[in-house]
């Protein structure tokens, strides 16, 4: 049987940014799928997982991702960011801003997910998300930007959202956030945060620790967050045996929700 993903490719691949990796100037890439249908289209980013440490945006789950979200009219884009960063790629203020963070850090956080290449991270997405909203007459998407991504990719997201603002980077707002397998990584939120968040986690991650994110939820009324325990970590399905339209179909309302844009 043939896989529809394999000759699925990005209609767009631009360059948004270049930043230091262990102080060599890197380019940053992303690829765009624009949506299929007609009328107004929402965007959704898409972070990708690997600890900071690996992963790519050139990968069959994106495609199969991008596939099912740009024949429901929404165009979908996969960035790049910078893996293994270390301190001195990091801009003073987030430099700084990481080493006064850690008294408020999470002891039951792993520490690789809040590090320097965590923080590298951040900035690469906030230089992002400012880049695309630059591109919105050009690329034709409407209503704000929806943020998501999967483990390293969701912390990246919620970052943007409840880091920033503490560390007072200027940031583009986003409609909301799709989390899977994500978390937060420290004690300290920011007040009057009013970004939706959907979150989906397994009460038994082995990765990324579940407490957190429940934490966080318990604390912010616009988390809607969804425990399964028969999750796989990263994944946006409740289980291995959810018919996948099942789980496209909870993420496809999610962006429409979130965007404002053929909202059901």
């Amino acid at each position: 049987m043939s896989n529809p993903e394999i000759g699925y490719q990005p209609d767009i691949i631009e360059e948004f940014r270049t930043a230091n990796v262990k102080g060599q100037p890197t380019s940053l890439n992303m690829h765009y799928f624009k949506a299929k249908g007609t009328g107004p289209s929402p965007v959704f980013v898409w972070l990708h997982s690997g600890g900071f440490r690996t992963g790519r945006i050139s990968h069959k789950t994106h495609r199969m991702l991008a596939r099912w979200l740009t024949a429901a009219n929404i165009s979908v884009v996969f960035p790049e960011y910078r893996l293994k960063s270390r301190p001195r790629d990091l801009t003073d203020v987030s430099r700084q801003g990481l080493e006064a963070l850690e008294i408020y850090a999470r002891p039951d956080f792993p520490g690789g997910f809040r590090g320097a290449a965590a923080m590298a991270a951040l900035e690469d997405a906030i230089a992002f998300l400012a880049w695309l909203e630059s591109k919105r007459d050009e690329y034709a998407f409407s209503g704000p930007i929806v943020l998501g991504g999967s483990s390293a990719g969701a912390i990246t997201a919620l970052n943007v959202v409840y880091l920033a603002p503490l560390l007072e980077m200027t940031k583009q707002e986003v409609g909301g956030v799709i989390s899977c397998s994500g978390g937060y990584a420290y004690s300290l939120t920011p007040p009057l945060v009013t970004t939706p968040v959907f979150a989906l986690h397994n009460p038994s991650d082995p990765r990324v620790p579940s407490q957190p994110i429940i934490d966080l939820a318990s604390k912010n009324s616009t988390i809607e967050l969804m425990l399964s325990d028969q999750n796989h970590h990263g994944s946006w399905s409740l289980s291995p045996n959810e018919a996948r339209h099942k789980a496209f179909a909870r993420m496809i309302g999610k962006v429409r929700e979130f965007s404002g844009v053929n909202a059901a």
